[in-house]
């Protein structure tokens, strides 16, 4: 039923109808290389498997094989399962997980970014209070020049953040720089 045959269908076929056409091939020598040493065996776990509906459709499986001795001599009982539903609901995680990781590092850089622009606002601040006409015999001007040149620095760890954020968008490649 799962490969969309009737078991009239599948009497007398060899295993490889039940394949995709990337796979008979291969297969054959596999399945003479178990039959030389018939131990039970889970597969698929460390490749992708697929199998192959009647309709030439292909889904994912795993196979578990249990050779087993009968008065007809060996028998290799095959138990195939469809693992679709689980590979989608392993792929719709990942992609839960890779949200929430851009979820926090969006979070970290909003955070980042603030704190840059709280600095220019505050300095931008006191530069104003500072041009207005009634603090203006008070201004020092070695306050408004270390003002200005803090807004400069906070402006630029920005723009560096800035060009940091577009590289990882583009995936190039970045030179690690130590920070404090």
């Amino acid at each position: 039923r799962m490969f969309g045959y009737a078991v009239e269908e599948l009497l007398d076929q060899p295993l490889e109808c039940l394949l995709p056409e990337r796979s008979r091939r291969g297969h054959v020598g596999d399945r003479d290389g178990y039959m030389g040493d018939p131990e039970p065996r889970q597969m698929a776990v460390d490749h992708e498997l697929a199998g192959r509906r009647k309709d030439g459709s292909e889904f994912p499986v795993e196979v578990s094989l249990s050779p087993i001795e009968t008065d007809h001599g060996l028998q290799v009982f095959a138990t195939i399962v469809d693992v679709t539903v689980r590979k989608a609901a392993a792929s719709r995680q990942l992609h839960a997980q890779k949200l929430e990781s851009v979820g926090r590092l969006t979070g970290g850089i909003a955070h980042d970014f603030n704190n840059m622009l709280f600095a220019i606002r505050g300095y931008a601040e006191l530069l104003t209070r500072d041009l207005d006409p009634q603090h203006r015999s008070d201004v020092d001007p070695e306050d408004t020049r270390a003002c200005i040149q803090e807004i400069v620095r906070a402006a630029d760890r920005a723009s560096t953040l800035t060009a940091g954020l577009l590289a990882f968008s583009r995936h190039q490649v970045v030179s690690p720089t130590a920070l404090d």
